[in-house]
């Protein structure tokens, strides 16, 4: 999962930064936080694989569901 087509939301809360990924579509979020001078490009791909994760999960979730 890339950030095209993802809302990537970055906000300072102390010394942390909290970066958001959402996707448009579905309205799946994951949120990760770290240190406030750490890459953001490092947490922006540890935020998108988190929401990968979430939206695979729930799939998932969604196929037991129906069987």
């Amino acid at each position: 999962m890339d950030a095209q087509g993802c809302i990537i939301e970055y906000v300072v809360c102390g010394g942390l930064l909290k970066v958001s990924a959402i996707d448009p579509n579905s309205g799946a979020e994951a949120v990760v936080y770290g240190p406030q001078h750490q890459s953001r490009d490092a947490l922006t791909r540890l935020a998108l694989r988190k929401l990968q994760y979430v939206m695979n999960r729930t799939k998932d979730k969604e196929y037991i569901d129906e069987v």
